[in-house]
């Protein structure tokens, strides 16, 4: 599902029309057992229940709760279904 954020995320090129061709991803994600992030992790911290790392952490983007983001650490837990192209005025 594409969100009101996925635009920002997206890549974009001007093509010689003066439009913002826009490209992003389409992707499934496991999510798996997440925990809250924080922006000092550079690797998920371990559950204490099975003394692994979760699988993936999340938070807010600001303080709206509306903006949720999901960080993976495996590669193997995402894979790209579509490649999408857009264009704005």
């Amino acid at each position: 599902m594409l969100s009101k954020t996925s635009l920002p995320y997206s890549q974009y090129k001007q093509n010689n029309r003066t439009k913002m061709v826009y490209t992003m991803f389409l992707a499934s994600v496991l999510t798996g057992l997440r925990t809250e992030g924080h922006p000092s992790y550079r690797k998920p911290p371990n559950n204490p229940e099975t003394n692994r790392p979760y699988d993936s952490v999340s938070g807010f983007v600001g303080d709206d709760p509306t903006k949720e983001t999901f960080v993976i650490f495996d590669l193997m837990q995402h894979y790209p279904k579509y490649l999408i192209e857009f264009m704005s005025n």
